[in-house]
């Protein structure tokens, strides 16, 4: 078996010295896979960018430390890959020392791998140095970058007493963590420690029973100054204690920069968390809230569903002592907009725990709620928001979204939560087709999503009124008027290319409302065809500075010629089909004009392109003499 290991070894050297292709290396055991990781020499150092080693399947085991990949560099065009031979049955790390740890590598992809039954270790580990080091300055690139892990397996990983979290992230630069799955582990699924430029994405956080050894307590964490992160298109169900914190709670040490300083972008570093997106997800509820916010600046929060029947909904979370001492802020500047919330069961006491003991958590006016759906079975959905929308700690819940703009509330979205259904966590086809742009529906599997077509709707009502605006008996929109005033403009969101009906009501300071007025607007979102050139036909030679283009467009279109992207004519269509304009032509040059009709809803038709070349064939007046005059008689000597 010895022998087995020195020709691998000498494998990997003959690449090196000869300049082959790298090689694919299938391992069966775990005495193979520790000579191919390199183990027994100087760890990756011998592995060539472009390597891929193959795990068969089997279980591997290890009686000390971690499987380590250390030094273990590819490059952008010839990643290194450690994967499992069998996607579908993938090698099995189960034990005491079944964890993995990566130190100190790069363009590296590790895929197809099942962790399980470690209570002593991380599951897997990624990090700069050791964690705790605090690793390279946030502007400078770690010695860990570009790593990619994906469909990973974490199975009761961790132990109060033992390393907790199923994954560590630490001081590691520009990663991706795809499609695994997390069932069980002791405190965080993902802590991610003073990381940037992150995706996780299209994950599953399974919790694991209440109250065992491997139900934890949050589901991810960013800390340290971690920022740049968009979390997208994830399932978070029953996913421990808490669901995910946007920001976080660590130690001074733990960050890479001295806090409050100055960063290359011009930011400051004064955060637990930043710059961190979070789509498209689904959550079905968590014993404490369903996500937190702490320390956390420039938060984006859109397009997700969430699903609560415990505490709370939002939780507003202090950093800790020694951070806020250190010069760490409240949470601010968060957009939480287009998801859709649902209150399940009776338990539910919290929209937002705003931690009314701390009143410089966070910084409220700075947030933006705007066409969110909200929705307690419970409650009449006539009367919007009722005391079970409420913080139990006071009314700025109900401040916040008494502000926001376009929220849908009180209906029913009619959420499949059958677990086994394709459809779990979606909404009805009613409900999406109403609110396309509400919760991870709208969220396309390419980080799309529907932008809403919108319409202002403009008038007159009686002064300090209420106007609002009903669609299929469901309010949609609403407008308080206010010191005197009469005149009203509301935009709200249509349907393209059909009818869509709306009314409209004034509602007095004695709550008197008045008859409807009814609304029809149709959107046409289909552009016209493309424009007829009768003239010229296309690279005529000509000796002009001007030209006239001809030809038949669409009924009432704008038609526009642009030439090098700038408008350089255009006539707007009456009743005809016919325009003509004149353009201004270079000399001795192919003049290149492409011509487009953009109908009333703004539709822009595609290119007809016009080639005309002028070339300059007629000689020019003889010179003038001015001096000297044409006869001249001087004595020349």
């Amino acid at each position: 078996m010895r022998k087995c290991f020195s020709l691998l070894v000498v494998l990997f050297y003959s690449f090196i010295l000869y300049g082959q292709e790298p090689p694919t290396i299938v391992v069966h055991n775990s005495d193979e896979l520790n000579v191919a990781l390199g183990e027994d020499g100087d760890w990756g150092a011998n592995i060539l960018p472009g390597t891929t080693i193959l795990i068969a399947p089997g279980e591997y085991l290890r009686t000390r430390g971690y499987w380590y990949i250390l030094d273990t560099n590819g490059t952008e065009e010839a990643p290194i890959t450690i994967a499992g031979l069998d996607p579908n049955d993938p090698p099995v790390f189960s034990g005491d020392h079944s964890g993995w740890s990566v130190q100190r590598s790069s363009h590296l992809v590790i895929k197809n791998l099942l962790i399980r039954d470690n209570p002593r270790q991380n599951g897997m580990r990624v990090h700069a140095d050791w964690w705790t080091s605090g690793g390279a300055h946030l502007d400078e690139l770690s010695t860990t970058h570009h790593i990619v892990l994906e469909n990973l397996t974490f199975l009761n990983i961790g132990t109060p007493w033992g390393d907790p979290d199923a994954l560590k992230i630490s001081n590691l630069d520009y990663f991706t963590i795809r499609n695994c799955y997390f069932e069980g582990w002791a405190e965080q699924a993902i802590d991610i420690i003073a990381s940037q430029y992150g995706v996780i994405e299209d994950n599953q956080f399974i919790g694991a029973d209440i109250g065992g050894d491997y139900w934890g307590e949050n589901t991810l964490v960013t800390k340290s100054g971690t920022r740049h992160i968009l979390i997208q298109r994830n399932l978070f169900q029953n996913a421990g204690a808490d669901g995910p914190i946007l920001g976080g709670y660590a130690a001074v040490y733990t960050y890479r920069g001295v806090i409050g300083s100055t960063l290359a972008d011009g930011s400051t570093l004064d955060y637990e968390g930043s710059d961190i997106e979070l789509v498209g997800n689904r959550f079905y509820t968590n014993r404490n809230m369903v996500f937190a916010l702490r320390a956390a600046h420039g938060t984006s929060i859109h397009h997700n569903t969430f699903v609560s029947d415990n505490r709370r909904m939002i939780e507003i979370l202090r950093s800790t002592g020694e951070l806020t001492e250190a010069g760490i802020l409240g949470s601010s500047d968060g957009t939480i907009s287009n998801n859709l919330f649902v209150f399940e069961g009776t338990y539910t006491r919290y929209l937002i725990n705003q931690g009314q003991y701390y009143p410089d958590i966070w910084f409220p006016e700075t947030f933006t709620f705007d066409n969110n759906a909200w929705y307690n079975p419970l409650s009449d959905p006539h009367d919007g928001l009722d005391d079970t929308y409420l913080s139990i700690n006071g009314d700025l819940a109900q401040e916040l979204i008494a502000a926001e703009t376009n929220g849908v509330y009180g209906v029913d979205p009619g959420l499949d939560l059958n677990k086994e259904s394709e459809t779990y966590l979606c909404a009805s086809e009613e409900f999406q087709k109403q609110y396309p742009n509400i919760g991870a529906d709208a969220y396309g599997e390419n980080g799309d999503y529907d932008s809403p077509t919108t319409f202002i709707i403009v008038g007159t009502a009686e002064a300090n009124s209420l106007i609002k605006i009903y669609k299929e008996g469901i309010m949609v929109a609403s407008l308080q008027m206010e010191n005197g005033q009469t005149d009203f403009s509301i935009e709200i969101e249509i349907e393209e290319d059909k009818e869509n009906n709306f009314l409209a009501t004034a509602t007095d300071t004695a709550t008197n409302e008045s008859t409807p007025t009814n609304i029809t607007i149709v959107k046409d979102s289909t552009a016209p065809d493309i424009p007829i050139i009768e003239n010229p036909t296309n690279d005529i030679i000509i000796n002009e500075d001007t030209y006239l283009i001809q030809g038949e467009a669409e009924e009432n279109s704008l038609v526009k010629i642009y030439k090098d992207n700038v408008v350089v004519g255009s006539e707007q269509l009456s009743n005809n089909k016919n325009f003509n304009i004149v353009v201004d032509l270079g000399q001795n040059i192919n003049n290149v004009f492409s011509v487009t009709a953009t109908d009333k809803s703004n539709n822009e038709s595609l290119a007809a392109l016009v080639s005309i070349i002028t070339e300059d064939s007629i000689a020019p007046e003889p010179p003038i003499i001015t001096s000297p005059p044409s006869t001249i008689i001087k004595d020349i000597r």
